[in-house]
């Protein structure tokens, strides 16, 4: 059984091989760095061999067909916690507050917050992996 949470090819093409297709055009294209299609042998290899994938949602799948798994072996598991009774922030600051959790990659969407919270506008909470240290920005 594998977990797969990214077209991880599509990734590295992204950051270190100069691809600048987004993903529905990138798992439609035969030509890619040599590098790049490396990583994509070894994510379909890794995927059809598994007797189960398992992918946090229903776009996921789709990618990971076309990497010719069986639509039968791809289960979706969103990602999900279960919260401990939501306490009121003690300090928060006024007006609309945008909270956002991730990785800091250019696909995720972070330049519109920082854009945002740059303007002044809005309060941006970024906590990302990288640094595992929350970020706050009040507009």
């Amino acid at each position: 059984m594998v977990k797969i949470v990214g077209d991880y090819a599509w990734e590295q093409g992204q950051q270190r091989f100069g691809i600048i297709q987004n993903l529905d055009d990138f798992v439609k294209t035969a030509k890619v760095p040599p590098r790049v299609k490396m990583f994509r042998k070894i994510q379909t290899r890794v995927a059809t061999a598994a007797e189960r994938v398992i992918v946090p949602s229903v776009y996921l799948k789709k990618v990971v067909v076309t990497w010719r798994v069986p639509p039968e072996k791809i289960e979706v598991i969103y990602n999900a916690i279960e919260l401990p009774e939501i306490k009121p922030l003690e300090k928060r600051p006024p007006g609309f507050l945008i909270v956002s959790s991730g990785r800091r990659v250019p696909w995720k969407g972070l330049k519109l917050l920082n854009a945002l919270w740059l303007a002044k506008h809005v309060g941006v909470f970024l906590s990302h992996r990288a640094s595992r240290v929350p970020k706050h920005f009040s507009g």
